[in-house]
């Protein structure tokens, strides 16, 4: 379906058209920090999702820079899930990795696989920064305009008018509440079904099932 939020050019003169009763000294790249700063809070729902081939050199899976947490993942060729592992003493070489060490910005592969490997790698990512004015917010359909209400509380904030802040914040929290309901409502009914570790049949996936206790 067709991205049909605003642009960034568009939610910046309906900035400016709700801050005509007080406009105050609000700059071009304000607008644009605040827009963006309104992105960044809606990133920390954790609820947006994604699944993309990343490719393990030597074992190690550099994590892309929208990378917020990890869901799963995947062997190229077996479809197992990979498990969550403490890292071991010694790093081993091997033909296929059965488990991961999660670091502040790569993932090792254990054991480590020499070469380069494309594993399927879930995660959920941080919405990307609007820089061009025809940018569109990576949000449902209807969903933008609350970015807008975010951007004008910041402004009449830095104006010193707390009243009218709180105003725009709350109708921003409203929309941020109602675009959290309907992702958590989708993520919960997704079913995903994966091999067991016989590769016998097919299970329910378990998230926990990746945690070392």
């Amino acid at each position: 379906m067709a991205n049909t939020n605003k642009t960034m050019a568009e939610m910046k003169l309906a900035m400016i058209d709700d801050m005509k009763l007080n406009p105050g000294l609000i700059t071009d790249t304000e607008r644009t920090r605040f827009l963006n700063r309104a992105l960044l809070d809606v990133s920390d729902l954790n609820l947006f999702e994604k699944e993309a081939s990343l490719v393990a050199l030597n074992g190690v899976i550099t994590l892309p820079d929208d990378f917020m947490n990890l869901i799963y993942i995947k062997h190229p060729t077996t479809g197992r899930y990979l498990k969550a592992i403490r890292r071991p003493d010694t790093i081993l070489s091997g033909d296929n990795a059965i488990a991961y060490v999660q670091d502040a910005d790569s993932l090792q592969l254990i054991p480590s696989v020499l070469g380069n490997v494309t594993y399927t790698v879930s995660y959920v990512y941080r919405l990307p920064a609007l820089v061009l004015e025809t940018d569109q917010p990576d949000l449902p359909n209807g969903y933008g305009d609350m970015l807008i209400d975010f951007a004008v509380a910041l402004c009449h904030r830095k104006n010193g008018n707390m009243g009218i802040y709180r105003e725009y914040m709350g109708m921003y929290n409203v929309g941020k509440f109602s675009l959290a309901t309907e992702l958590t409502r989708k993520l919960n009914t997704k079913v995903s079904v994966v091999q067991n570790s016989d590769n016998i049949g097919t299970t329910v996936y378990n998230p926990f099932n990746s945690i070392d206790f």
